[in-house]
Protein backbone atom coordinates (compact mmCIF):
# COMPACT_ATOMS: atom_id res chain seq x y z
CA UNK A 1 0.00 0.00 0.00
CA UNK A 2 1.41 3.39 -1.20
CA UNK A 3 1.62 6.50 1.81
CA UNK A 4 1.13 9.36 1.06
CA UNK A 5 1.55 13.02 2.47
CA UNK A 6 4.31 13.40 5.00
CA UNK A 7 4.98 12.42 8.51
CA UNK A 8 4.87 14.45 11.61
CA UNK A 9 8.60 14.05 11.72
CA UNK A 10 9.15 15.21 7.71
CA UNK A 11 6.96 17.67 8.44
CA UNK A 12 9.10 19.48 11.47
CA UNK A 13 12.16 19.03 9.52
CA UNK A 14 10.67 21.02 6.46
CA UNK A 15 9.15 23.61 8.92
CA UNK A 16 12.11 23.86 11.14
CA UNK A 17 10.33 22.96 14.30
CA UNK A 18 9.83 19.88 16.52
CA UNK A 19 7.55 16.99 16.02
CA UNK A 20 5.75 18.63 19.37
CA UNK A 21 5.19 21.54 17.98
CA UNK A 22 3.58 20.46 14.41
CA UNK A 23 1.77 18.19 16.63
CA UNK A 24 0.60 20.72 18.64
CA UNK A 25 -0.01 23.29 15.61
CA UNK A 26 -1.99 20.87 13.88
CA UNK A 27 -4.77 20.49 16.59
CA UNK A 28 -4.99 23.56 16.06
CA UNK A 29 -7.34 22.99 12.60
CA UNK A 30 -9.55 20.79 14.66
CA UNK A 31 -11.19 24.00 15.97
CA UNK A 32 -14.79 24.91 15.26
CA UNK A 33 -14.84 27.65 12.80
CA UNK A 34 -16.75 29.76 15.35
CA UNK A 35 -14.11 29.11 17.73
CA UNK A 36 -11.36 30.03 15.21
CA UNK A 37 -13.23 33.37 14.62
CA UNK A 38 -13.72 34.08 18.16
CA UNK A 39 -10.15 33.95 18.36
CA UNK A 40 -9.42 36.15 15.56
CA UNK A 41 -11.88 38.67 16.75
CA UNK A 42 -10.50 38.68 20.15
CA UNK A 43 -13.85 38.09 21.78
CA UNK A 44 -13.26 34.18 22.75
CA UNK A 45 -13.42 33.29 26.77
CA UNK A 46 -10.39 35.29 28.86
CA UNK A 47 -9.72 32.14 29.80
CA UNK A 48 -9.09 30.65 26.22
CA UNK A 49 -4.95 30.94 25.27
CA UNK A 50 -2.93 29.57 23.09
CA UNK A 51 -0.95 28.11 25.49
CA UNK A 52 -3.99 26.68 27.08
CA UNK A 53 -4.64 25.25 23.94
CA UNK A 54 -1.26 24.12 23.08
CA UNK A 55 -1.91 21.90 26.07
CA UNK A 56 -5.33 20.79 26.18
CA UNK A 57 -6.69 17.55 24.04
CA UNK A 58 -9.46 19.36 21.96
CA UNK A 59 -12.93 17.98 21.90
CA UNK A 60 -14.32 16.69 18.49
CA UNK A 61 -17.71 18.27 19.07
CA UNK A 62 -18.52 21.65 18.57
CA UNK A 63 -20.69 21.48 21.39
CA UNK A 64 -17.98 20.05 23.40
CA UNK A 65 -15.65 22.45 22.82
CA UNK A 66 -17.75 25.08 23.26
CA UNK A 67 -17.96 23.66 27.16
CA UNK A 68 -14.72 22.82 27.66
CA UNK A 69 -13.27 26.15 26.50
CA UNK A 70 -15.42 28.33 28.37
CA UNK A 71 -17.97 29.56 25.79
CA UNK A 72 -21.01 27.96 27.02
CA UNK A 73 -20.59 29.75 30.36
CA UNK A 74 -20.15 33.14 28.82
CA UNK A 75 -23.23 32.63 26.42
CA UNK A 76 -25.41 31.95 29.80
CA UNK A 77 -23.77 34.78 31.66
CA UNK A 78 -24.69 37.05 28.40
CA UNK A 79 -28.09 36.29 28.84
CA UNK A 80 -28.61 36.50 32.60
CA UNK A 81 -26.88 39.92 31.89
CA UNK A 82 -29.23 41.07 29.19
CA UNK A 83 -32.42 39.41 30.95
CA UNK A 84 -31.13 41.02 34.43
CA UNK A 85 -30.46 44.88 32.57
CA UNK A 86 -34.56 44.77 31.39
CA UNK A 87 -35.77 44.89 34.78
CA UNK A 88 -36.66 41.32 34.45
CA UNK A 89 -36.96 38.70 37.76
CA UNK A 90 -33.54 36.28 36.98
CA UNK A 91 -34.96 33.56 38.88
CA UNK A 92 -36.02 31.20 36.84
CA UNK A 93 -33.61 31.69 34.25
CA UNK A 94 -34.90 32.75 30.95
CA UNK A 95 -36.46 30.76 28.56
CA UNK A 96 -35.07 31.66 24.81
CA UNK A 97 -38.36 33.21 23.29
CA UNK A 98 -39.45 34.51 26.61
CA UNK A 99 -40.55 38.01 26.97
CA UNK A 100 -40.48 40.62 30.29
CA UNK A 101 -43.96 42.09 30.84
Amino acid sequence: MEQEGASLDELARQEGSSHPYVSSMIKLAYLAPDTTQAILDRTQPTSLTLADLMKRDIPASRADQRGAFGFLQDFQESISVRWESHNCVTEPKMHIGATCS
